[in-house]
Order: C-alpha cells, then sequence, then structure tokens
C-alpha cells in the first residue's frame, strides 16, 4: 500500500512538472550589482528556484540564493504562502584573510568567517476582481560571522549572531492587462549580538548587542503586454540605517531595470 502511494505522488509530481511554468529573470541596477534567477511552478502547491548575484558589472560573483515555497489557496483569489530561502555567500566573502597594520606599527593577521543566511517567511496576499492586489510577508533571517585578529603576542576571536526582523507590505494594480504598478513597503529590525575571547598575558572576555532599524520603499512599473516577455523598471528608495547608540549612516538609492521570460 505504501509503495502504491509514494507512486501515485511521484507520477502526480511529475505529471504537474510537466504542465508547469518555468520564470527567468534578469535585472541589474546602478549598484553595479546584477542578478539572474530561474523560478519553476514544482507542482503539489510547490514552486522553487534559484538566483546568482554578480557585483562590479558582472565581475565578481557576490552570493547565491535557493528559494522554497509552499502555496495555499484559501479562495480563488486569496492565498497564504510559507517561504524558505538559503542566502550562500562566494567562497571569497565567506572565507577571506588579510593583514593590517595597528597604529603602534604592529602587524596583525586577521581572518572572517561568514555562514550562510537562514531566511524563513510567511506571504499572505488578495487578488481583486478590479485589477488592485495586496500582499503582506513577514520574514526572519539567521546569519553568523566570526572574526580573528592575531599577532605574536595577542589573539582576539569575536563571533555575532546576526538576525534580522523583515516586514513587506505591497500593494498593486494592473492596468488594462497592460502595466503592472506595485509599491512595496520594507521595514528591517535587526540585531547583533557578540561575544569577545581576547588573549595575551592575561585572558579577557567582552559580550554584547548592537540593534537598528531601516525602511526602504520600492516602487515598481511592470510591461504586461507581451505573453512572454515582460520588461520592468524598479526604484528603491532606501533611507538611513540607524544603529541604537552610533547614530544614521546614509544608504544609497538604487535604480533597476530587467525582464522576465515566463514559459
Amino acid at each position: 500500500m505504501k509503495k502504491l502511494v509514494l507512486a501515485a505522488v511521484v507520477s502526480s509530481l511529475f505529471s504537474a512538472t510537466a504542465m508547469a511554468t518555468t520564470s527567468y529573470n534578469i535585472e541589474h541596477g546602478n549598484d553595479d550589482e546584477s542578478k539572474f534567477s530561474i523560478y519553476h511552478d514544482i507542482g503539489l502547491g510547490f514552486s522553487g528556484g534559484v538566483e546568482f548575484v554578480t557585483e562590479g558589472n558582472l565581475k565578481r560573483h557576490k552570493e547565491s540564493n535557493m528559494r522554497i515555497d509552499y502555496n495555499f489557496d484559501i479562495t480563488d483569489a486569496w492565498y497564504i504562502q510559507p517561504q524558505f530561502e538559503l542566502t550562500v555567500p562566494s567562497g571569497s566573502r565567506s572565507r577571506s584573510n588579510g593583514q593590517f597594520t595597528t597604529p603602534d606599527g604592529d602587524k596583525v593577521n586577521a581572518s572572517q568567517r561568514i555562514s550562510n543566511t537562514a531566511k524563513f517567511g510567511l506571504k499572505t496576499g488578495y487578488q481583486f476582481d478590479n485589477g488592485l492586489y495586496t500582499a503582506a510577508r513577514y520574514r526572519y533571517e539567521m546569519a553568523e560571522r566570526k572574526l580573528n585578529f592575531k599577532n605574536t603576542a595577542h589573539n582576539l576571536d569575536i563571533k555575532e549572531d546576526n538576525n534580522i526582523h523583515r516586514m513587506d507590505l505591497t500593494v498593486g494594480y494592473v492596468v488594462a492587462d497592460m502595466m503592472d504598478l506595485s509599491a512595496n513597503y520594507i521595514y528591517k529590525r535587526g540585531d547583533s549580538k557578540f561575544d569577545a575571547n581576547y588573549t595575551s598575558d592575561i585572558k579577557d572576555k567582552a559580550n554584547g548587542k548592537l540593534e537598528g532599524n531601516q525602511s526602504e520603499v520600492e516602487l515598481k512599473a511592470k510591461f504586461i503586454g507581451f505573453d512572454s516577455i515582460h520588461p520592468y523598471a524598479m526604484y528603491t528608495y532606501k533611507g538611513d540605517a540607524e544603529i541604537k547608540g552610533l547614530g544614521k549612516k546614509a544608504v544609497d538609492n538604487v535604480f533597476s531595470v530587467g525582464v522576465n521570460f515566463n514559459f
């Protein structure tokens, strides 16, 4: 009986895949980042994809993002979608080594290790009959970073646990089946907990926590008059990143253009 059920599930999965939609996306912004992605409707409610991000106008690989979603259709217009995404930094970003000179002239070897970032999200959306749609999403992100500074007499190890709470609120409108106009408000609140161990003639420990927040607004216009090719432009306004106790840091806005292919 178990083998029969398994065979039925596998058969259903492959038959759904054969009729599924695959979406390809290419995007480039004035921050010199380019993104290449593929997103596929696997079937049985599951969708998944992978995105490759480069920086420096295609000079370096920055990171890869792997994502899987499950879609619950509550009604024809209302859905709920749990999401999971894993961001894997490039080898040069995840493991880096170097050396610098302190103000007193000492040579210090430094190394940095950055983990993958796990992102757990829950999204819900509603499509109105008049072309208006709205969506909301909450996502929790977790990552870890390790730093080591060492010379002949001193050693400093720092471990950071970085956590981000992200909220998205989206409103969009489809105009005459030709243009898809949308605005997405993003709010991020994060904290970084660190433990430091210092070794010299004596040993010392320290720990602490930094907290910060940032808001963004994404404005996007996509032309959907063609069946399979949808070019778009997007402007992202990035508010100042505010770190508690340290003040604000300005972040550059980003203008991007891209094209989406659906087959």
